[in-house]
């Protein structure tokens, strides 16, 4: 298990921080849950298509080869950011970072969701 880099608070206002103030996507805007539905685009999801999805991410989140790929981009994204040439190459190293953590986030957002609270049909 890996440690969580940031705690529910602190990553709440990283995330509030990013969408309001360099207009970002979160981990939140990828599914919502509106009227107790699960939605994508706006659009209800099946209950049937939200186990698919759950158990998805869980079969992502448990490949090695996912895994591998996320820690190399976030490493050459690190690197890119401290031996980069202009600040273009931080902003860029930032941005490819924030994408990770959102493609985590949302894995996780997805696996830890209860299907029994939802009003899919």
């Amino acid at each position: 298990m890996t440690k969580e880099l940031y705690t529910p608070k602190e990553r709440e206002l990283l995330n509030y921080v990013m969408r309001h103030q360099f207009n970002a996507i979160t981990a939140d805007d990828v599914f919502e849950i509106k009227d107790g539905c699960l939605t994508l685009e706006d659009k209800i999801i099946p209950i049937k298509d939200v186990k698919a999805i759950i158990n998805g991410a869980k079969t992502i989140k448990s490949m090695f080869t996912f895994k591998q790929v996320m820690k190399e981009v976030e490493y050459k994204a690190k690197k890119q950011m401290y031996d980069g040439k202009v600040d273009a190459d931080m902003v860029f190293g930032k941005a490819t970072l924030w994408a990770t953590t959102i493609i985590k986030d949302t894995l996780d957002w997805l696996i830890n969701l209860e299907t029994k609270n939802l009003n899919n049909k």
